[in-house]
């Protein structure tokens, strides 16, 4: 993601938690582990993350998609593809 994406995710997780006022260090450190992620991909995540959890996240959590996944099927299946183009459903049956 960009950094303005992710500058609009951190906006919308601070109005989300109004008390976590975050220092600039700590936007610049979201940032820049942010813009590693898909925009598309954390969207959901921090939605969900805001519906369910009342404390504000932690950059692992963000981080670390597929636990927080609203569609986990789909995250699944992206991790999956790549493994299935290589060598099919066997390739992933014998742990290749």
């Amino acid at each position: 993601m960009t950094e303005v994406e992710a500058l609009k995710l951190l906006k919308i997780l601070e109005a989300a938690y109004p008390k976590q006022q975050l220092p600039e260090d700590s936007v610049k450190l979201y940032v820049k582990y942010l813009e590693e992620l898909d925009y598309a991909d954390v969207q959901p995540i921090v939605r969900r993350h805001i519906e369910t959890s009342k404390w504000f996240p932690a950059i692992s959590e963000l981080m670390n998609a597929d636990s927080m996944a609203v569609d986990k099927p789909a995250v699944a299946w992206k991790q999956q593809r790549p493994a299935i183009g290589r060598g099919g459903w066997s390739f992933l049956e014998e742990g290749h």
